[in-house]
């Protein structure tokens, strides 16, 4: 292939693929392709018919700037801009002027009877997110600082109406048999996504939302009396149990040190903030439980209630490498196979 052709071809291939970093109007070229233009422009110095070169040069930035403007569109809703491409559109919004770097308040909507909590995660300075399911139904709602403010949504098959929400611009996206719903309360952007609801039940939902504590986990009184529960796991030695204020915390030494913390419902406050946090409902031994992992402290815990006594077990994390990354998947699953065996023996224990 002549230096023209592998030329010719480089562009070709650059300009059939919309840019995935140009605002609509400053497109910032790779490194690749800045890499390849400089060894292009050594290799003209050292020979190459440098005015066709220049000439080639123009052109094809001609075509790239075409594509750029044909093939990408900015959408101006107030409060809401989106860049779309062919297959995609990314939102951002701009904060108010003297925004603050944090959420003033914590909102949440009025969760219709029949659906319950699966996952959650909150991330300081940045955001909470929420996923609830029932009834064949599922809302997830996020709350997020304007700054931040970036989803990126599949144009296939999407419909944008511009509405509004307690007076607030809003934008609904429709596909299928989801919608989804993005608005401005402050410095923050709330976006709830749906399935199985009505477009008006959508707006109903986020017209109701209301401030709200910051979350955390807690567990309702069972009406059973809480007593102490001892017990006994293969492979593992308690080096330390104590008891202060209603929880008893036993220490155990093994393969992987654990901490297990037992007390009434009422009792339970969680091991740590729930900051930079994430946790979702999972099932050992037909029980239901949460698995909740504080991200900034490696620190992973396992929450059950039974028979009136919540049992809390706490490990640190420690992911194995493959193929040199970290698999989170993998050390989730080691955590609830001991949580397993811990449910196991506190059961039989009480049994």
């Amino acid at each position: 292939m002549t230096d023209k052709d592998e030329l010719e071809k480089y562009f070709l291939d650059r300009i059939s693929e919309p840019p995935e970093d140009s605002d609509g109007v400053d497109h910032v070229f790779s490194w690749e392709y800045e890499r390849k233009k400089q060894q292009l422009i050594r290799r003209a110095s050292n020979g190459c018919h440098v005015p066709h070169f220049r000439l080639f040069l123009a052109v094809a930035a001609a075509a790239v700037s075409a594509l750029i403007f044909a093939g990408v569109r900015v959408l101006r809703m107030p409060g809401f801009a989106g860049v779309q491409r062919h297959d995609s559109t990314r939102f951002s919004v701009q904060p108010p002027d003297g925004s603050s770097d944090s959420a003033e308040e914590y909102y949440s909507v009025d969760i219709p009877e029949g659906m319950r909590l699966e996952s959650m995660s909150t991330v300081p300075e940045i955001g909470n997110y929420f996923v609830w399911e029932g009834g064949g139904r599922m809302i997830s709602f996020s709350q997020e600082k304007a700054s931040v403010f970036s989803p990126q949504i599949d144009n296939q098959h999407s419909k944008y109406t511009e509405c509004t929400v307690n007076g607030s611009t809003a934008v609904m996206v429709k596909w299928d048999n989801s919608t989804m719903l993005m608005w401005n309360i402050g410095s923050s952007v709330l976006m709830m996504n749906t399935s199985g609801f009505t477009d008006d039940e959508v707006m109903e939902l986020a017209e109701g939302a209301q401030p709200t504590e910051r979350f955390t986990l807690g567990f309702d009184s069972s009406g059973t009396e809480y007593r102490e529960r001892p017990f006994t796991l293969d492979g593992f030695t308690v080096t330390d149990r104590s008891e202060s204020g209603g929880v008893t915390e036993t220490l155990l030494a093994g393969a992987r040190d654990i901490r297990v913390r037992q007390c009434a419902p009422e009792d339970y406050v969680p091991l740590m903030d729930m900051d930079f946090f994430e946790m979702s409902r999972v099932t050992l031994h037909d029980s239901e439980c949460w698995l909740m992992r504080w991200i900034d402290e490696d620190e992973y815990a396992v929450v059950w209630e039974q028979d009136g006594c919540v049992t809390e077990m706490s490990i640190r994390a420690d992911p194995p490498k493959v193929n040199g990354a970290y698999d989170i998947s993998a050390d989730e699953e080691s955590v609830l196979s001991i949580a397993g065996k811990l449910m196991d023996a506190v059961s039989s224990e009480n049994g």
